[in-house]
């Protein structure tokens, strides 16, 4: 009775929840290892973002002093402070993407003692640097009983640093009423070399679909600085010069006649040439002689986006039209409303004199 005059009078209720995030669950550990077997831990932390894919990410301050080839592993430990109740006792991992605990016990590689490991100090304790989109899936435990089960992508990556910056290009293409359409799809590097200072590296540029790499495009650079927190803000202002060619210093550009071009790659974005074959820049962060002076000189490339082929073979009619293109009333019938269907008949019904049209 109450529930019915409460729905007679329109009331509503609105709940709202309070839901803990879940970005910090998983704490991380990384090892670099030299050929000797010696370890040294990184400065590290886990990113778990409860997206659609569930990223689970390893961020660590990678030592670049020397030139040894080092090998890195990973950990995670559960922190347990972010939920005060789970309905689990018991994580095992295994390698692979699987929907079930019972198709990963199956047809899964057991790495739970690697990916969950209590001792980091080891020799080739934990779990090898994970490959681009690697999947690993966990399967949780209640007094022996499955409670579930979820797969992770996870990746290693480096940690920023506070202070440190990113160079960032983007192309544009001028359009007929005067606005600047953004054509950049994806990025990849190269790297020529890479020294105290200095990057020298290529960097190929995807564009957009039905965009030719020959034609002439706008670029435009940014200087992105991250702060204690991670985040990034432009940092134009820390960008002494930029030029066209290869240059070691900003005397050397000057000397040579070079115009600088910092004002039209970073605050006017129209320097516009063909880049299909490269373009190289040097760009300078703080003035020759200057402590941590940083040199950036990209090969700027672009790419054509390969074609791309939709699997999907679903077609659909809406409507249909005379023999001078004027459209005919009409009905479409679902597919669930014909039994020959099954989205392989489409059946429409028109007016008799339609067919006479």
């Amino acid at each position: 009775m109450e529930s019915d005059q409460l729905a007679n009078n329109n009331i509503r209720y609105i709940v709202h929840t309070d839901i803990t995030p879940s970005d910090g669950w998983l704490d991380a550990s990384v090892y670099a290892q030299d050929s000797q077997g010696k370890r040294t831990r990184l400065i590290s932390e886990g990113e778990y973002n409860d997206t659609e894919r569930r990223d689970l990410d390893a961020m660590a301050e990678f030592d670049e002093d020397g030139d040894e080839q080092l090998e890195y592993y990973i950990s995670f430990a559960i922190n347990k402070d972010v939920f005060e109740t789970t309905q689990f006792d018991r994580i095992e991992a295994y390698k692979g993407r699987f929907d079930s605990a019972e198709e990963a016990k199956k047809s899964g590689t057991n790495i739970t003692s690697q990916f969950f490991s209590k001792n980091m100090e080891q020799t080739d304790a934990g779990y090898p640097e994970p490959e681009y989109d690697e999947r690993i899936t966990l399967v949780s435990y209640q007094s022996g009983k499955v409670t579930g089960c979820m797969d992770l992508c996870v990746g290693l990556y480096e940690k920023w640093k506070a202070g440190e910056g990113e160079l960032v290009p983007q192309l544009f293409k001028k359009t007929e009423d005067g606005r600047m359409e953004s054509l950049f799809a994806h990025s990849s590097h190269t790297y020529d070399h890479e020294e105290e200072g200095c990057e020298r590296y290529t960097e190929t540029l995807t564009l957009k679909n039905a965009y030719s790499a020959k034609e002439r495009y706008c670029l435009e650079f940014k200087w992105y600085i991250r702060d204690s927190e991670g985040d990034s803000f432009d940092g134009y202002d820390k960008v002494t010069a930029a030029y066209l060619g290869e240059y070691a210093s900003i005397a050397e550009a000057k000397a040579a006649g070079t115009a600088d071009i910092k004002e039209s790659l970073f605050v006017r974005r129209d320097y516009e040439a063909d880049f299909s074959n490269g373009v190289q820049f040097t760009i300078f962060i703080g003035e020759d002689g200057a402590e941590g002076q940083k040199i950036y000189q990209p090969c700027i490339k672009t790419r054509e986006a390969p074609p791309y082929y939709s699997g999907n073979t679903s077609v659909q009619f809406y409507s249909v039209a005379d023999g001078d293109g004027e459209s005919l009333a009409c009905y479409v019938l679902n597919c669930d409303e014909d039994s020959y269907a099954d989205s392989n008949y489409i059946t429409i019904l028109v007016e008799e004199q339609a067919l006479f049209t």
